[in-house]
């Protein structure tokens, strides 16, 4: 849990997804997280930011790699 950003999530999908789930419940790490994320929505001003409230940097398209596969029933097997 601690690499979901829950406070960038929206305060209606927290108190009606995330806050009623049972796993969430009976965990204390996760509700310790949770409090977090109400804690950012309840501020006027945003404050100091840490790992979980700024918002992932994108990757730049030279770094990734694209794998596309499948199985089509007319594709060639094997070749010799």
């Amino acid at each position: 849990m601690a690499h979901v950003r829950l406070p960038l999530l929206p305060r209606d999908y927290l108190t009606d997804k995330v806050d009623p789930d049972i796993l969430v419940r009976q965990s204390s790490e996760c509700k310790d997280y949770l409090l977090e994320a109400y804690r950012y929505h309840l501020k006027d001003e945003r404050g100091e930011e840490n790992e979980r409230n700024r918002p992932r940097q994108p990757i730049p398209l030279s770094k990734l790699i694209m794998l596309i596969g499948g199985q089509a029933p007319k594709a060639i097997a094997n070749v010799d």
